[in-house]
């Protein structure tokens, strides 16, 4: 069987037939292309920094991202406040009440973890992650390095209370172009 990480590509199968009983045997090659496969896992579906006091500063929180494509690609980054893009375009989190969450206070950073000072801001416009290409699967005995990890931390401002959310979207895009 052909596994979604083979190489896009066009392949030729040989396919030979041995016959012992003397009925003619022979010889078949069949052409088939693999498109390419662009995609992406993201492990968690929520990044839950816990319950935090006004000015902290969160522990790094891990997200990993495994390549479920063909091809090498690199990540891709934006995101809002709450679950509405046209109301929290300008901010990284809603609150339910107080001062909402900006940009700069919800940080990431590719593949290890570091200080908050040195992360870089999440925005809503789409960027991306730069030192973070993710090779593509090769084998069947494991994800081996098509899986990569952001890191992210939040600061909670003055003014904020309750329980805030925000919506993270991550992308790919094909390494090779970029």
């Amino acid at each position: 069987a052909v596994q979604y990480y083979a190489n896009p590509a066009t392949w030729q199968c040989n396919m030979t037939v041995n016959d012992s009983g003397g009925i003619i045997s022979s010889r078949n090659s069949s052409f088939v292309t693999i498109n390419e496969v662009l995609g992406i896992s993201v492990e968690s579906a929520i990044l839950d920094y816990g319950n935090m006091s006004v000015t902290e500063i969160s522990n790094p929180t891990r997200e990993n991202v495994t390549n479920t494509g063909n091809f090498p690609i690199n990540i891709t980054l934006r995101g809002f406040g709450g679950g509405d893009e046209s109301i929290g375009q300008n901010l990284s989190m809603i609150c339910e009440s107080g001062t909402n969450i900006t940009f700069g206070n919800q940080r990431f950073y590719p593949g290890n973890s570091t200080a908050f000072a040195d992360m870089f801001n999440l925005t809503n416009q789409t960027k991306q992650i730069f030192n973070l290409t993710i090779p593509q699967r090769t084998t069947d005995g494991g994800l081996g390095n098509s899986s990569n990890a952001t890191f992210w931390r939040l600061q909670i401002p003055i003014g904020s209370r309750g329980v805030c959310n925000g919506t993270i979207i991550f992308g790919a895009v094909d390494a090779t172009l970029t």
